[in-house]
């Protein structure tokens, strides 16, 4: 089964900037407390806007190999067919073997495509991102995904391949079949088109602007940072500069606990 290319694995790798570090911060400087209010919510956010990102990869390289199932079992029923008024007993059971076992790989498929321990096509997973953008209510709905829904719904479902159309082919069977797993076709598409619309109008722009303004945070901590310690440095006197080189180093008074280390016996 050859793989259909992830539309949104390019996008995510295109337009995403580079998450800056998370600031390390001391709690005893009052600038840096100031800091560190801004810049939680700003690496919530960005945390939950890469989960956002990784469940819709998640879900559209899912739906790329349910295409290519798809394009499998489209094979199956060839034009070529067409041409015979009757195929042998043996032929026809290697096609509905065939047929069933392209089917049930598509239920096992949808159902593998989990993320976080949920179903992603099960009816009940969406992507709500209005707690993180102003002024907006962006959703994404993940819809139910079942070989009995997915098909033609004047002809038939996917699923319906397997006992309706095992009997010998007739041109009006052959078109019926490749119509079911064309009208398949079309909305596994319009599904990942709704993924690639909903990433690159909403995830990768919040993305984006959360990680700039992270990164204006931390350059500004940098600055003063910098100030502090050039006001510190204007204050010292040669005398405590060589006092400061004269002194002999002694034992660290830095304990385990402070260091964060957790000593247990061996």
């Amino acid at each position: 089964m050859s793989r259909k290319r992830s539309r949104i694995r390019p996008l995510l790798a295109a337009s995403v900037r580079p998450a800056p570090c998370a600031p390390s911060l001391c709690p005893d400087a009052e600038k840096s407390d100031a800091t560190t209010n801004r810049a939680v919510p700003i690496v919530s956010a960005i945390a939950q806007l890469k989960s956002a990102a990784d469940a819709m990869q998640r879900a559209d390289e899912g739906l790329g190999d349910v295409l290519s199932l798809l394009q499998d079992l489209h094979a199956v029923f060839d034009d070529r067919d067409d041409a015979y008024g009757c195929l042998p007993t043996s032929v026809l059971r290697a096609r509905e073997a065939r047929t069933e076992g392209i089917v049930a790989s598509i239920d096992r498929l949808v159902d593998r495509m989990r993320f976080g321990g949920l179903k992603l096509f099960g009816g009940r997973f969406a992507i709500d991102l209005s707690c993180i953008t102003s002024g907006k209510r962006p959703v994404v709905r993940f819809p139910t995904l079942e070989t009995d829904g997915l098909g033609d719904s004047r002809v038939g479902s996917l699923r319906s391949l397997v006992s309706t159309f095992s009997e010998a082919p007739t041109a009006g069977r052959i078109a019926a079949a490749r119509s079911i797993i064309t009208g398949a076709r079309r909305h596994i598409e319009a599904h990942r088109r709704q993924l690639f619309a909903f990433m690159d109008e909403y995830v990768l722009p919040e993305l984006n602007a959360r990680r700039i303004a992270l990164e204006n945070v931390l350059s500004a901590r940098a600055v003063d940072m910098d100030m502090a310690f050039a006001e510190r440095a204007s204050r010292v006197t040669p005398v405590d500069a060589l006092l400061q080189q004269s002194q002999p180093e002694g034992p660290s008074n830095i304990t385990a606990a402070q260091c964060g280390l957790t000593l247990t016996e061996e």
